[in-house]
């Protein structure tokens, strides 16, 4: 978690965006949104269920 919890806080810093309030957004995005969201972030994003 504590990994996790880094990259948060490191995106947040630097893209001005709470990524934890995007993965909620985003619960269970769609194959093509989660695409979107990697390309966007510029790392794996997982589904969540």
């Amino acid at each position: 978690m504590g990994q996790l919890s880094s990259w948060l806080n490191l995106s947040r810093a630097s893209t001005g965006v709470d990524v934890r309030a995007v993965s909620i957004s985003f619960r269970a995005p769609l194959e093509h949104d989660r695409k979107a969201l990697e390309d966007f972030f510029g790392c794996p994003v997982q589904r969540t269920t």
